[in-house]
Protein backbone atom coordinates (compact mmCIF):
# COMPACT_ATOMS: atom_id res chain seq x y z
CA UNK A 1 0.00 0.00 0.00
CA UNK A 2 1.13 3.62 -0.84
CA UNK A 3 0.97 6.68 0.72
CA UNK A 4 1.21 9.20 -1.61
CA UNK A 5 1.15 13.17 -1.33
CA UNK A 6 0.64 14.72 -5.20
CA UNK A 7 3.36 17.45 -4.32
CA UNK A 8 5.49 15.07 -3.24
CA UNK A 9 8.37 14.94 -5.62
CA UNK A 10 9.77 11.71 -3.76
CA UNK A 11 6.64 10.23 -4.64
CA UNK A 12 7.24 11.42 -7.92
CA UNK A 13 10.35 10.04 -8.40
CA UNK A 14 9.30 6.99 -7.13
CA UNK A 15 6.19 6.57 -9.82
CA UNK A 16 8.62 7.16 -12.60
CA UNK A 17 11.43 5.13 -11.90
CA UNK A 18 10.36 2.29 -8.86
CA UNK A 19 6.80 1.57 -9.99
CA UNK A 20 7.02 0.73 -13.61
CA UNK A 21 9.62 -2.25 -12.73
CA UNK A 22 7.11 -3.15 -9.78
CA UNK A 23 3.93 -3.27 -12.07
CA UNK A 24 5.79 -5.37 -14.57
CA UNK A 25 7.87 -8.12 -12.35
CA UNK A 26 4.92 -8.23 -9.51
CA UNK A 27 1.27 -6.69 -10.51
CA UNK A 28 1.19 -7.15 -13.48
CA UNK A 29 2.03 -11.39 -12.96
CA UNK A 30 -0.62 -11.65 -10.02
CA UNK A 31 1.75 -11.76 -7.56
CA UNK A 32 1.33 -8.59 -5.66
CA UNK A 33 -1.80 -6.14 -5.43
CA UNK A 34 -0.71 -2.42 -5.11
CA UNK A 35 -3.29 0.05 -3.66
CA UNK A 36 -2.54 3.96 -3.89
CA UNK A 37 -3.82 5.64 -1.00
CA UNK A 38 -3.48 9.72 -0.78
CA UNK A 39 -2.11 10.94 2.51
CA UNK A 40 -2.42 14.81 1.90
CA UNK A 41 -0.01 17.25 3.88
CA UNK A 42 -0.02 20.22 1.67
CA UNK A 43 -3.60 20.64 1.11
CA UNK A 44 -6.43 18.26 0.14
CA UNK A 45 -7.19 19.73 -3.56
CA UNK A 46 -5.72 16.93 -5.61
CA UNK A 47 -6.80 14.45 -3.57
CA UNK A 48 -10.16 15.44 -3.85
CA UNK A 49 -9.96 15.60 -7.40
CA UNK A 50 -8.02 12.17 -7.79
CA UNK A 51 -11.01 10.45 -5.17
CA UNK A 52 -13.93 12.52 -7.82
CA UNK A 53 -11.91 11.06 -10.86
CA UNK A 54 -11.55 7.19 -9.55
CA UNK A 55 -15.23 7.46 -8.51
CA UNK A 56 -16.97 8.93 -11.86
CA UNK A 57 -14.33 7.44 -14.33
CA UNK A 58 -13.01 4.25 -12.78
CA UNK A 59 -9.84 3.02 -12.31
CA UNK A 60 -7.84 3.09 -15.83
CA UNK A 61 -8.62 6.73 -15.75
CA UNK A 62 -7.68 7.24 -12.28
CA UNK A 63 -4.14 5.48 -12.92
CA UNK A 64 -3.66 8.38 -16.11
CA UNK A 65 -4.97 11.50 -13.89
CA UNK A 66 -2.77 9.96 -11.04
CA UNK A 67 0.32 10.08 -13.29
CA UNK A 68 -0.34 13.42 -14.70
CA UNK A 69 -1.58 14.95 -11.21
CA UNK A 70 1.81 15.81 -9.62
CA UNK A 71 2.06 19.42 -8.42
CA UNK A 72 -0.65 20.95 -9.75
CA UNK A 73 -1.51 24.33 -9.24
CA UNK A 74 -4.85 25.74 -8.71
CA UNK A 75 -8.44 24.97 -9.69
CA UNK A 76 -7.89 25.83 -13.54
CA UNK A 77 -5.03 23.33 -13.73
CA UNK A 78 -6.82 20.38 -12.00
CA UNK A 79 -10.46 20.64 -14.14
CA UNK A 80 -8.42 20.91 -16.94
CA UNK A 81 -6.45 17.34 -16.29
CA UNK A 82 -9.60 15.43 -15.34
CA UNK A 83 -11.29 16.86 -18.99
CA UNK A 84 -7.53 16.08 -20.48
CA UNK A 85 -8.23 12.52 -19.05
CA UNK A 86 -11.94 12.23 -19.85
CA UNK A 87 -13.95 12.68 -16.97
CA UNK A 88 -17.25 14.43 -17.47
CA UNK A 89 -16.48 18.39 -16.91
CA UNK A 90 -19.81 19.18 -15.25
CA UNK A 91 -20.06 15.76 -13.06
CA UNK A 92 -16.08 16.58 -12.00
CA UNK A 93 -16.72 20.14 -11.16
CA UNK A 94 -19.91 18.97 -8.94
CA UNK A 95 -18.18 16.25 -7.40
CA UNK A 96 -14.85 18.29 -6.97
CA UNK A 97 -16.56 21.38 -5.44
CA UNK A 98 -18.82 19.46 -3.12
CA UNK A 99 -15.75 17.91 -1.13
CA UNK A 100 -17.69 14.76 -0.80
CA UNK A 101 -14.68 12.39 -0.51
CA UNK A 102 -13.46 14.70 2.13
CA UNK A 103 -14.22 11.87 4.68
CA UNK A 104 -12.10 9.35 2.57
CA UNK A 105 -9.09 11.70 2.31
CA UNK A 106 -9.07 11.93 5.89
CA UNK A 107 -9.57 7.94 6.76
CA UNK A 108 -6.23 7.49 4.52
CA UNK A 109 -4.40 9.48 6.17
CA UNK A 110 -5.55 8.26 9.65
CA UNK A 111 -5.04 4.82 8.30
CA UNK A 112 -1.36 5.76 7.49
CA UNK A 113 -0.80 7.70 10.33
CA UNK A 114 -1.83 4.71 12.22
CA UNK A 115 0.48 2.15 10.19
CA UNK A 116 3.31 4.86 10.78
CA UNK A 117 3.61 7.10 7.62
CA UNK A 118 4.84 10.35 8.55
CA UNK A 119 6.01 11.23 5.71
CA UNK A 120 5.54 10.74 1.92
CA UNK A 121 5.81 8.27 -0.47
CA UNK A 122 5.56 6.11 2.61
CA UNK A 123 4.71 2.18 2.19
CA UNK A 124 3.55 -1.35 4.18
CA UNK A 125 4.21 -4.18 2.46
CA UNK A 126 2.44 -7.28 3.58
CA UNK A 127 -0.89 -8.81 3.84
CA UNK A 128 -4.36 -7.62 3.93
CA UNK A 129 -6.16 -7.81 7.63
CA UNK A 130 -9.89 -8.15 8.02
CA UNK A 131 -10.44 -4.44 7.42
CA UNK A 132 -8.54 -3.88 4.22
CA UNK A 133 -5.39 -2.60 5.80
CA UNK A 134 -2.05 -3.76 4.99
CA UNK A 135 -0.37 -5.61 7.94
CA UNK A 136 3.35 -5.56 7.50
CA UNK A 137 6.63 -3.78 6.88
CA UNK A 138 6.79 -0.01 6.77
CA UNK A 139 8.84 1.27 4.00
CA UNK A 140 8.86 5.23 5.06
CA UNK A 141 10.30 6.47 1.78
CA UNK A 142 11.42 6.30 -2.08
CA UNK A 143 13.57 3.62 -1.59
CA UNK A 144 14.97 1.92 -5.08
CA UNK A 145 13.53 -1.48 -6.91
CA UNK A 146 16.02 -3.63 -4.96
CA UNK A 147 14.34 -2.67 -1.06
CA UNK A 148 10.98 -3.24 -2.40
CA UNK A 149 11.92 -6.65 -4.10
CA UNK A 150 13.57 -7.80 -0.71
CA UNK A 151 10.50 -7.48 1.08
CA UNK A 152 7.98 -8.64 -1.17
CA UNK A 153 10.01 -11.87 -1.77
CA UNK A 154 9.75 -12.47 2.33
CA UNK A 155 6.10 -12.32 1.76
CA UNK A 156 6.39 -14.22 -1.31
CA UNK A 157 8.12 -17.13 -0.06
CA UNK A 158 5.54 -17.34 3.04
Amino acid sequence: MEYNEFRCGYCKRHLDETFPSLVENYIDTGDVIYVFKEFAIYGDDIANAAKCVYHLAGTDVYKEFHTKAFNLEGDDAIYALAKEVGVNEADFKTCYSSSQYQGEIDADKEAGTAAGIQGTPGFVIGTFDDQGNVDGVLVPGAYPYDSFVEVIETYLAE
